[in-house]
């Protein structure tokens, strides 16, 4: 992965976020997304004794599992994931970096490791993703909440649950931790949580659903129409 022209600030907070190659659906079964989930898991934490594939082919997922919980006790971590979510074709993160260089580092080893899974499962070679990962600077308060909200009524913007209440069941997505319940990947919302109540967070969720949506559509029927007019 090439040197960043900017360096990622530690103690900063990001949005970071990775597309796959040619809208390939790389997180489309549970097996896809779970494999996803142990790697970011494992990988948040820093001194790793072997790369996830090792991992892979010596352990059951429950002996894994383990293995991962045990090491995250030890709190040694690269990031704080603050928020997460993830479709089809694409992955959202709002990472805190705790450490020099941890974000890029972080990132690294899980689109490295799940592509080299991905592919000798699918019998696939070449590139996973259009490119390395994309960073943006999150500079306020306001906008570490609005991006947190953003990733969270991401399924519903996008048509992939049916309505807005399905979002808080949505096994891709750090949600349910806004609220005291358990999400697959380790996530930690306290920062979140110091600016706006979960109560308060319920309700700017709710408050800005069908305008995300809104603006989703007119987004896609946009990229329709200046992909026909180059036809």
């Amino acid at each position: 992965m090439p040197t960043r022209k900017v360096p990622l600030e530690t103690k900063h907070f990001y949005h970071i976020y990775f597309h796959a190659i040619d809208n390939l659906k790389i997180f489309q079964s549970f097996q896809e997304k779970n494999l996803f989930v142990e790697i970011v898991n494992y990988y948040q934490n820093q001194n790793t004794p072997i790369n996830f594939s090792g991992l892979y082919n010596r352990l059951s997922a429950s002996e894994r599992i383990l293995t991962i919980k045990k090491l995250s006790e030890k709190g040694d971590f690269l990031v704080n994931i603050i928020s997460f979510c993830g479709v089809d074709n694409h992955f959202h993160f709002t990472l805190e970096q705790l450490i020099d260089n941890g974000i890029s580092l972080f990132m690294k080893q899980i689109l490295s490791s799940f592509s080299h899974i991905y592919n000798r499962e699918k019998n696939r070679r070449g590139s996973l993703y259009q490119s390395s990962f994309c960073s943006r600077l999150i500079k306020t308060d306001e906008d570490l909440v609005h991006l947190t909200a953003y990733h969270h009524l991401h399924p519903y913007t996008n048509g992939l649950v049916k309505n807005y209440q399905a979002i808080f069941n949505y096994f891709f997505s750090s949600l349910p931790a806004y609220f005291n319940k358990k999400t697959p990947i380790r996530v930690n919302p306290k920062r979140v949580l110091e600016i706006i109540s979960p109560e308060e967070y319920q309700k700017y969720l709710k408050n800005r659903a069908q305008d995300q949506k809104n603006l989703e559509k007119y987004k896609n029927e946009e990229e329709k129409y200046l992909v026909g007019s180059r036809i």
